[in-house]
Parts: structure tokens; C-alpha cells; sequence
């Protein structure tokens, strides 16, 4: 009997340890095998950028894709192919991804700053864009695009 019983906890180990890491996993894939907006997104803000790859990561039920380009930035997706942010350690971003109110307010009160980061967080708690800036300086913004505050 206590054989038996430790084969069956053996084996329920086994099968959940294997279901997780068959659960989690990132994958190259190629740009046609991407959400159609996704495709759009980066057609229309990065056309002549080199790719040098695209990370699918399923993790469970939630699915991200993560593109890389030579130039160095990043730019991360939803399983619906919705932009979730954009990066460039230590250059900029095109202008083109901020909205035109954030865009509009950067020039006039930081006209000297490069965007290197946003970040567009639909669903949390904050909900609304996160800005950096080359200075290291963060800036939050809501939906709307409306200037909420600094963060540091």
C-alpha cells in the first residue's frame, strides 16, 4: 500500500512539473505569424528597421510576443497583437507611437528630451501610458492622454 501510494504521488509530481514546462515556453516565429495588428503597428512605425528576431512567450493562457530590432529597441504585444510598449535603451523612439496630446505636451515642457520608452497599460490598476524619457525622467499620462504626474 505504500508503494502504491508513493508511485501515485511520484507520478502526479511528474505530470505537473512536465504540464508546467510544457505550459511555458518562448518560441522565434517568424513577422507573417504575428497578430494582423500587431503587423500593421510595426509596418507603420518601424518600415525600414531590421528585424533581428520576434519571441513568441506562451506562459499558461497568456500569450506576449516581443520584437527585437538591430537598432537595439523593443516592442511588446498582447495575444491580440495590441501594442502593450515600446523601448530603446539609449536612443529614441519614433514619434509616431505617442499619442498626439502626449506628444504635444513633451515638446513644449521637455523640447530638449528624447522619448526612449512608453509603456500603455489598458487594464491595471494604473491604467494609461508611462513615458520616459533620456533623462530618466518618467511621466504618467491616462487614457485620454492628459498629463497625470511624475514619477522618478
Amino acid at each position: 500500500m505504500k508503494l502504491f501510494l508513493m508511485t501515485i504521488i511520484s507520478t502526479l509530481l511528474f505530470n505537473v512539473g512536465y504540464a508546467n514546462t510544457f505550459m511555458d515556453r518562448e518560441v522565434v516565429i517568424m513577422f507573417e505569424k504575428l497578430p494582423a495588428t500587431a503587423q500593421k503597428f510595426l509596418n507603420k512605425h518601424f518600415p525600414q528597421q531590421p528585424i533581428l528576431s520576434i519571441v513568441k512567450d506562451a506562459d499558461g493562457l497568456e500569450v506576449d510576443y516581443s520584437i527585437y530590432y538591430e537598432d537595439g529597441t523593443e516592442v511588446k504585444f498582447d495575444r491580440k497583437g495590441n501594442w502593450e510598449s515600446v523601448e530603446h535603451e539609449y536612443s529614441s523612439i519614433p514619434e509616431s507611437v505617442l499619442p498626439e496630446q502626449i506628444l504635444n505636451m513633451i515638446k513644449s515642457k521637455h523640447p530638449e528630451r528624447k522619448v526612449t520608452g512608453i509603456t500603455r497599460d489598458l487594464t491595471g490598476r494604473d491604467k494609461g501610458y508611462e513615458v520616459e524619457l533620456d533623462n530618466v525622467l518618467e511621466l504618467r499620462f491616462d487614457l485620454e492622454g492628459r498629463f497625470v504626474r511624475y514619477d522618478d
